[in-house]
């Protein structure tokens, strides 16, 4: 009978800590959650508060009015007649080589000037 009641013991230590080591290994994830105002959340901006107007449309393509932003990283939804596709970058040069490879990746390159 000891033998069983010492066992049980062991058990309920081991359990214990095993209960506090999860629990200390969860405190960087509650102090992330509890601050995560810190970090950006996305907004809605105008494409043209971002790209210049002749980057807005061109001949082949159309980008949509609304876009999606966080921070310095934005995410337009570029209509063409190549079809609908998403570009994500953070500065007008970026984009518009995105857009280029884009096209090119549908077996037609467009150059507009």
């Amino acid at each position: 009978m000891k033998s069983i009641c010492s066992n049980v013991g062991k058990t309920q230590i081991r359990l214990t800590a095993l209960l506090v080591i999860v629990a200390f290994s969860m405190l960087p994830l509650l102090e992330s959650m509890a601050n995560a105002e810190e970090y950006e959340f996305p907004s809605n901006r105008n494409v043209s508060e971002i790209l210049p107007a002749e980057i807005i449309k061109g001949p082949h393509y159309r980008i949509q009015d609304k876009v999606v932003s966080y921070g310095y990283l934005h995410h337009y939804t570029v209509e063409s007649d190549f079809g609908v596709f998403k570009v994500t970058a953070d500065s007008p040069p970026k984009f518009g080589a995105q857009m280029l490879t884009r096209f090119s990746r549908r077996g037609k390159l467009i150059i507009s000037k």
